[in-house]
């Protein structure tokens, strides 16, 4: 869960109230669910079958998660079989608020929420099929390569003036300005054309649910109109999984190949984006810093480091 904060039974019985009033979902047990980073989750047994429940309480992140519910809604309508579904209050309001937080109820996915080679087939073939599904006024955000991730970074950094936080990136500085200057040149270049847009996950990879033989694709909290290198941009240094890539959005009958600067424009973008957000739960958990430092160093010397090997080669 996105926060330290430890739930009583006083505020579960108010949550199980809410729901029984705005849903009319009876919830018989409640208990945390280990998914997502952004917002508390929570399975819900009912009486005749289990609901998944996210509440936004960060205020970074709320508008951000209220933006995804018309998208939510639409893929829930669409069927498509591999998508929980929405729940919608009895009132039909996609998202309620309940105790400050911005609340979605969605179906319950048994299985386990991992990512590896096995599960990239089926990743690819279930974004290709939401790609194929895009229609020009979907009411998402649309991208535009500002590439302004350095410059946000920067300035957190120095709101925050943490000296822990302040030894770290004097230590990476080279290497960080080395990437500010590569994403800085691959949004210009990109800018440039701004075709090829459909429906984009932002973080697919880790939201993998594998059920038995049957995958899940969730957590549709940061949806935007974008090229298929925001999501194919992991797979840049691993030929095989580019090429399945390309082959699952032939197979959905999409008409496109993978394009290499916008693919390192989205290896130097994210890793800014997830800088930012590293420090954005920074300064919201201060009781969780010491973790997070570490976790930040981690990350700065981890995965991400595979597709720069890749994104540096290309000119």
């Amino acid at each position: 869960m996105y926060g330290t904060i430890q739930r009583d039974d006083r505020y579960l019985g108010r949550l199980a109230a809410f729901m029984a009033q705005n849903y009319g979902i009876v919830p018989l047990r409640i208990c945390a669910a280990k998914r997502g980073f952004y917002g508390e989750t929570w399975k819900v047994q009912g009486a005749d079958r289990a609901y998944f429940v996210k509440l936004v309480y960060a205020q970074t992140h709320k508008q951000t998660y209220q933006n995804s519910f018309d998208l939510a809604a639409y893929l829930t309508d669409c069927k498509l079989g591999f998508i929980p579904a929405l729940i919608c209050s009895k009132s039909g309001e996609r998202f309620t608020v309940f105790d400050g937080a911005v609340m979605g109820v969605f179906e319950w996915v048994d299985g386990e929420n991992i990512q590896n080679e096995a599960t990239k087939k089926a990743e690819y073939r279930m974004l290709a099929r939401i790609y194929a599904l895009t229609r020009p006024d979907m009411p998402l955000a649309r991208e535009d390569f500002d590439g302004q991730g350095f410059v946000e970074l920067s300035g957190r950094l120095k709101a925050l003036d943490d000296a822990g936080l302040n030894a770290l990136f004097e230590r990476l500085d080279g290497r960080i300005r080395r990437r500010a200057e590569r994403l800085a040149l691959f949004s210009r270049r990109c800018r440039a054309d701004t075709t090829h847009f459909y429906i984009t996950h932002g973080d697919a990879g880790g939201n993998i649910v594998c059920s038995g033989d049957a995958f899940y694709l969730v957590d549709w909290d940061i949806p935007k109109l974008a090229p298929p290198e925001r999501d194919a941009w992991f797979c840049m240094g691993w030929p095989w999984a580019t090429a399945l890539f390309e082959q699952s959005l032939a197979d959905a009958g999409v008409d496109y190949r993978l394009n290499p600067d916008r693919l390192a424009y989205y290896a130097y973008f994210y890793y800014f984006y997830y800088l930012n957000e590293y420090l954005k739960a920074y300064q919201a958990l201060p009781e969780g810093r010491e973790a997070l430092l570490s976790q930040i160093e981690q990350f700065c010397v981890g995965w991400i480091e595979e597709s720069f090997v890749c994104a540096e080669q290309i000119q």
